[in-house]
């Protein structure tokens, strides 16, 4: 089942769970119809799939960028004086076109593709290609990643929390769970549990430390439900094997057709078997 999920491209991560619910999922999808869709008729089709509840995001509080402490102070800040630069040099936004989109999934099969590969398959030429993707970086509409495995980085437990936080809390509370070094993912929801949090620590006991934060820091938000990833199956569109090393890739495409099958606003798993 976790398969048949990981091979949808508007899924971008799916977790094996402990706790009440067997499977967790992010999801991704380019408007709100593809996304009733997905969560009302896509979703559900899937093999072995026995029951599913949906938790909307509204915003999110965390960066796609994780921060290991792997860098000095001073490397810290020529990178940031950099970053500082490039949001400067941004212009007007723009939405994706079709383009953009072709080549925001291309380059999901390897971030490091030459231009001239990338034009080659997208039926263009390479200064074009390389117009394009510099004009998506400079606008910040489009950014890179480094991952790697958990477990041979030395963070090999990870969890899912639900808080429930008063409304107008919310923004206050995400942007500080989102600074913690711990913190993967921050983004509030539809729903009682309207904050949800995964962290990645070094010892499935260091569980209690994070709660203590919480309970110390932001006293009125209430932790409903805790989950421990036992094992990540697809990660940001990469398919993973039991080590957590990448096996492959599923590109996450939100503009997908959503009664798509196959390889190839946003919703948070909650109950299968159990989603």
């Amino acid at each position: 089942m976790a398969g048949g999920l990981s091979d949808i491209p508007q899924v971008v991560s799916v977790y094996a769970t402990g706790g009440g619910r067997d499977l967790t999922a992010l999801v991704v999808a380019g408007d709100m119809n593809a996304l009733s869709s997905l969560l009302l008729e896509r979703l559900p089709s899937v093999p072995g799939i026995a029951s599913a509840a949906a938790h909307i995001g509204i915003d999110w509080y965390s960066g796609v960028h994780w921060r290991l402490g792997a860098i000095d102070t001073e490397q810290k800040r020529s990178v940031a004086e950099e970053s500082v630069k490039e949001q400067r040099s941004a212009t007007r936004m723009r939405v994706f076109d079709e383009a953009d989109r072709q080549l925001f999934v291309a380059l999901q099969q390897d971030g490091r593709a030459r231009y001239r590969f990338l034009a080659s398959e997208l039926g263009t030429s390479e200064h074009l290609v390389r117009r394009r993707l510099e004009t998506l970086l400079r606008r910040r509409m489009l950014d890179f990643r480094t991952d790697f495995a958990r477990t041979e980085g030395g963070w090999p437990a990870e969890f899912v929390s639900w808080l429930e936080v008063p409304h107008h809390h919310l923004a206050e509370f995400g942007a500080e769970i989102a600074r913690w070094p711990t913190t993967r993912i921050c983004m509030s929801t539809v729903g009682t549990a309207n904050l949800m949090v995964m962290s990645q620590v070094h010892q499935v006991r260091d569980l209690s430390d994070i709660l203590d934060r919480i309970r110390d820091h932001l006293p009125r938000a209430t932790v409903v439900d805790q989950r421990l990833v036992l094992r990540p199956v697809k990660s940001w569109g990469r398919l993973l094997d039991n080590d957590g090393r990448a096996a492959g890739v599923v590109p996450v495409d939100p503009w997908a057709a959503a009664t798509a099958a196959g390889r190839a606003g946003s919703s948070v798993g909650g109950p299968g078997q159990h989603l």
